[in-house]
C-alpha cells in the first residue's frame, strides 16, 4: 500500500524511436530522477510503477504504457500568502482562478501550488496530499482556470483524464490580424499537437491592421501549444513576448490569454462539473481602444 507522505507524478508513453526499457527511458522525465544512480534508487525502493503494478529494470516499454513514480512529499513549511479567488472546492479537487504573472508551480517560494495551503481547506480525504497540488499547468502571464487535485486517487484520476482527452479547455486570445476560424495541427516541441480556433470578433488597429479576438480549444496538452500554433500561424497573441515580435507587444499590458472554461466529469463523485468565468477586463478594455483609435486617426485623414 502507498504510504501516506507519498504523492504521484504520471507519464503516458506516447512515442517510441526504439525498443527502450523503463529503466533508461524515465530518466530526465521526471523531476525526482534525473540520473541513472536516482533510477536505480527508485527501482530498488519500488517506487517506480507501470501500468499500475511495481515495474521491473528489464521491461520493454510500449506506446501507451503508464509510468507513475512516488516521490515522498513534506509539508510546506510557510505558504504563500497570496489570497486566490476559489470557484470550486471540496475534499478532492478545487478550481481557482490565477493571476496573471505568477507561475503555476517550480523551484521558487513564489507560486500558485505554494499558494494552495493558504487558500484551500484541508482535505478530509482519506488519501489526502499534504499539498494539494495543480493538475495541469497555466504559463506564468497566463490568467485563469486552474485545476487542483486535494487527493491522491483524484490527482492519478485527473492525470489520466487528460491524457486520455476528457477535460476539456477554453481558452479566450486576442491575436495580431485577421483570422478565420481554423485548425491547426502541427507538432509542438516535437509532438503531435492539434487546437481549434474560432473567432469571436475583429476589429481594427493602428499598429496591426486588425486584432481578432479567438476562442481556441486545445485537444492536447503541450507546453505553449495555443502560443506556438498562433505563431505558427502568423498570429502571435499580443503581448508574447516569446513568440511574437518583441518591438509589437504592450509590455504593460501582459500576455492576452486567459483559461476561461473547464469542462469534466468528478472523477470521484460522477458529477458533472462546468466552470465558466468572464475574460479579463483588459481584454474588452484594449479591443475598444484600439478600435477608436483607429477611427479617431481615419476620421482626420
Amino acid at each position: 500500500m502507498q504510504s501516506s507522505d507519498m504523492e504521484t507524478t504520471i507519464h503516458t508513453v506516447e512515442h517510441l524511436d526504439q525498443p527502450t526499457r523503463i529503466y533508461d527511458y524515465i530518466i530526465g522525465r521526471f523531476p525526482s530522477i534525473p540520473t541513472r544512480s536516482s533510477s536505480k534508487k527508485a527501482f530498488k525502493k519500488g517506487l517506480v510503477h507501470l501500468n499500475g503494478k511495481k515495474a521491473r529494470t528489464s521491461t520493454y516499454l510500449k506506446e501507451g504504457d503508464i509510468i507513475q513514480v512516488l516521490v515522498k512529499e513534506t509539508p510546506l513549511s510557510k505558504p504563500f500568502p497570496l489570497e486566490l479567488e476559489i470557484l470550486f472546492e471540496d475534499h478532492h479537487l478545487a478550481i481557482i482562478n490565477k493571476p496573471s504573472g505568477i507561475i503555476t508551480s517550480g523551484n521558487q517560494y513564489i507560486t500558485i501550488q505554494n499558494a494552495l495551503p493558504y487558500n484551500l481547506e484541508a482535505s478530509q480525504a482519506t488519501d489526502a496530499l499534504v499539498n494539494p497540488k495543480p493538475v495541469h499547468r497555466l504559463d506564468g502571464p497566463t490568467s485563469g482556470l486552474l485545476l487542483v487535485a486535494k487527493s491522491k486517487s483524484t490527482q492519478v484520476a485527473l492525470g489520466q483524464m487528460f491524457e486520455q482527452r476528457k477535460i476539456s479547455k477554453t481558452y479566450h486570445a486576442i491575436i495580431h490580424g485577421k483570422m478565420n476560424d481554423m485548425i491547426v495541427d502541427s507538432d509542438v516541441n516535437g509532438l503531435g499537437s492539434k487546437t481549434i480556433f474560432k473567432t469571436i470578433k475583429v476589429g481594427r488597429s493602428l499598429k496591426n491592421d486588425y486584432i481578432t479576438w479567438v476562442q481556441a480549444q486545445p485537444l492536447t496538452g503541450r507546453m505553449h501549444q495555443i502560443r506556438q500554433h498562433l505563431a505558427m500561424s502568423n498570429h502571435p497573441i499580443v503581448g508574447d513576448k516569446m513568440y511574437g515580435d518583441p518591438e509589437n507587444t504592450k509590455r504593460d499590458k501582459g500576455l492576452f490569454l486567459a483559461a476561461v472554461q473547464l469542462e469534466f466529469i468528478h472523477p470521484i463523485t460522477q458529477t458533472e462539473i462546468n466552470i465558466q468565468i468572464e475574460t479579463p477586463s483588459k481584454f474588452d478594455s484594449f479591443f475598444k481602444r484600439e478600435q477608436r483609435r483607429w477611427e479617431k486617426y481615419h476620421s482626420t485623414t
